[in-house]
C-alpha cells in the first residue's frame, strides 16, 4: 500500500510539471506536426521522385547502332596479278550505322503515360497524408480520453481520501463503526489500482502519438477548442464537396486518364518501328556506299493483347469511379447521422452528471451529520464516477464521429492548410 501512495504522490507532483515542460498539442497542431515530421511520410516522399524518373526514361530516343564486318579471301588463286592474301584486294569491309525510329507518336505517348503516372504518384502521396491525418486525429483523441479518465479518477480519489481521514477521526470518536471506515478504504484502494492502469495506458498512447507526429521532445494533450470547422450543411452539399475535394475521388478519376493514355500508347505500339541507316562497303579495293532499312511486317503480332487489356482497364476504372460515388454518398449519410446522434446522446449524459453531482452533495452533507449510511454515500460516489465516465465516453464518441465526418467529406485535410 505504501508503494501505491508513493506512486500517486509522484504522479501528483511530477505530472503537472510534465504538462508544463512538454510540448502541448491540440489536435490541429498534431496534424500539422505529422504532416511535416511523420517518419513514414518522409519515406513515402521518395515514391513520387522514383516515378518521375520514368518520365526521363520515356523521353529517351533509341541509341544508334554501329556494325563492323571484315571478310578475308581464303584462296589466292582468284587474286589479280601482283596481289596476295595480305593485300586489300583480298578483303571486304562492311561498316554500318543504323537507328531505330519511333512512329505514330510512340515517344510522345510514352511521355504522356509516364506523366500521368507521376501525377498519380503525387495523388497517392496526398491520399497517404489524408489517411495519416485520420490516424493521428484518432490517436490524439484516444490519448485525450485517457487523460480525462485519469483526471476524473484522481478527483474521485481525492474526495475519497478526504472522507477516509474524516472517518478515521469519527472512528476515534466512536461516531461510526470500523466497517464503515474499511468500506471507504476499499474504494480508495480500488481507485489506486485503476489509476495505475490508466497511467500506463495514457503513457503508451502518448508515445504512439509522439511517433506519429515525429516530435522528439515530450508532448502532452492541450485542452481547449477541439475543432472549429462548420459542418452545418445538408447531405447533398457535403457529398458535392467530397466529390470535388476527396483525394481518393481524384485518384479514381485520374486512373481513367491513365487507362486512356495507356490505350493510346498500346495502339501506337502496334505499328512496327523501322530501323534505317547508311553503310560503307569496300569490296576487294572497290568502295561501295549504300542505305540500310529494316521494316518488321505486322502480320501476326499487332500488340492485340496489350490493346485489349488497356481497353478493359478503361472500363474498370470507369466502373470504380461510378462505385466510388455511390460509396461516398453512403459513407456521408452514415457519418452525418452518427454525428447528430452522438450530439443528442452527449446532452443527455450531461444532464445525468449534473443530477449525480447534486445527489452526491446532498448525501455527503447528510452522511457527515449521521442522517444516512455509508452505503448510500459510496453508492452516490460510484454513481457520479460512472456518470462522469459515461459523459466523457459520450464526448469521446461525439468527437470521434466528428473526425469521421470530416474525413469522409474531405474536410479533415483542410485543417492543415
Amino acid at each position: 500500500m505504501s508503494f501505491f501512495r508513493f506512486f500517486l504522490l509522484w504522479c501528483c507532483c511530477f505530472y503537472p510539471c510534465y504538462q508544463l515542460t512538454a510540448q502541448q498539442l491540440t489536435v490541429v497542431e498534431a496534424l500539422k506536426q505529422a504532416r511535416q515530421y511523420n517518419p513514414t511520410l518522409k519515406i513515402s516522399k521518395y515514391n513520387a521522385a522514383l516515378v518521375a524518373a520514368d518520365s526521363i526514361t520515356a523521353g529517351l530516343k533509341p541509341n544508334p547502332a554501329i556494325n563492323f564486318q571484315v571478310l578475308q579471301l581464303a584462296s589466292s588463286s582468284t587474286l589479280p596479278a601482283g596481289a596476295n592474301l595480305l593485300s586489300r584486294e583480298a578483303r571486304q569491309f562492311w561498316s554500318q550505322l543504323t537507328k531505330q525510329f519511333q512512329v505514330k507518336n510512340q515517344r510522345q505517348n510514352k511521355i504522356d503515360f509516364a506523366k500521368q503516372n507521376y501525377a498519380l504518384a503525387e495523388l497517392l502521396y496526398a491520399n497517404e497524408e489524408r489517411n495519416l491525418y485520420f490516424i493521428v486525429a484518432n490517436q490524439w483523441l484516444d490519448t485525450w480520453i485517457l487523460q480525462k479518465r485519469v483526471q476524473i479518477i484522481a478527483e474521485s480519489q481525492a474526495n475519497i481520501d478526504t472522507l477516509v481521514k474524516i472517518n478515521q477521526n469519527r472512528l476515534k470518536n466512536e461516531v461510526i463503526t470500523r466497517t464503515e471506515l474499511v468500506r471507504t478504504q476499499i474504494l480508495s484502494q480500488q481507485f489506486d489500482a485503476q489509476l495505475l492502469e490508466l497511467q500506463r495506458n495514457y503513457y503508451n498512447n502518448l508515445q504512439v502519438l509522439r511517433f506519429l507526429t515525429g516530435v522528439k521532445d515530450s508532448i502532452s494533450i492541450a485542452e481547449g477548442q477541439f475543432m472549429d470547422m462548420d459542418i452545418a450543411e445538408s447531405n447533398d452539399s457535403l457529398v458535392a464537396h467530397a466529390l470535388n475535394n476527396r483525394i481518393d475521388g481524384k485518384i479514381t478519376k485520374h486512373q481513367i486518364k491513365i487507362a486512356e493514355s495507356n490505350v493510346r500508347l498500346q495502339q501506337s505500339l502496334a505499328y512496327p518501328r523501322p530501323e534505317l541507316g547508311v553503310l560503307w562497303n569496300p569490296q576487294n579495293a572497290v568502295p561501295y556506299v549504300g542505305i540500310y532499312a529494316t521494316f518488321p511486317l505486322p502480320i501476326f503480332d499487332k500488340n492485340q493483347g496489350e490493346i485489349q487489356k488497356a481497353k478493359i482497364s478503361v472500363q474498370q476504372a470507369q466502373t470504380v469511379s461510378e462505385v466510388f460515388v455511390l460509396q461516398l454518398d453512403n459513407e456521408i449519410k452514415r457519418a452525418y447521422f452518427d454525428y447528430e446522434t452522438q450530439k443528442l446522446k452527449l446532452q443527455k449524459f450531461k444532464q445525468i452528471v449534473e443530477q449525480s453531482q447534486q445527489v452526491l452533495a446532498t448525501i455527503r452533507y447528510a452522511y457527515l451529520r449521521g442522517n444516512t449510511t455509508i452505503i448510500d454515500f459510496l453508492d452516490a460516489q460510484r454513481t457520479l464516477y460512472n456518470s462522469q465516465q459515461d459523459y466523457n465516453d459520450a464526448l469521446y464518441q461525439m468527437k470521434q464521429s466528428y473526425i469521421n465526418l470530416l474525413f469522409v467529406t474531405g474536410k479533415l485535410e483542410k485543417l492543415v492548410e
